[in-house]
């Protein structure tokens, strides 16, 4: 028997019968604040999947790093590390948050293909599944 914890921001995910496309879930509110996505602020349907994404990023630096790697991407909010990762200040704010060197470049790549801002260009998590990070041995 599974069973799932839901604090109201599971959606279901469907895709177009013709295409296979996911079509896009419509936005319901918030849940959740330090790892929502930049999307999610326009309040407008969204890929779910491509959310999924983002948070397996924003989660995965905070196991390595054990500090969130910003607080909020609202840009109605000021958050000084957003705006870092907002103008592709990786370096700068990975060092900031304690980044170790003896992480490896592809958990760092790993981290940022799925925090892409752009949810069109982000990775996916089926394709995450593939990252060379963790295929390493």
């Amino acid at each position: 028997q599974v069973r799932l914890c839901d604090p109201g921001q599971a959606v279901v995910v469907s895709f177009d019968s013709a295409t296979g496309a996911e079509t896009p879930t419509p936005f319901h509110g918030f849940v959740g604040k330090q790892f929502r996505p930049p999307e999610l602020y326009s309040r407008s349907p969204y890929l779910a999947t491509k959310v999924d994404a983002w948070c397996l990023g924003w989660s995965t630096f905070f196991l390595l790093v054990a500090r969130p790697m910003f607080h909020c991407a609202d840009p109605e909010e000021s958050d000084a590390d957003w705006a870092l990762f907002d103008r592709k200040a990786f370096t700068k704010l990975f060092a900031q948050k304690g980044w170790r060197q003896t992480l490896s470049p592809q958990a760092k790549d790993f981290i940022l293909r799925l925090m892409h801002v752009d949810p069109e260009a982000r990775m996916s998590v089926r394709q995450a599944l593939q990252h060379p990070w963790l295929l390493e041995e």
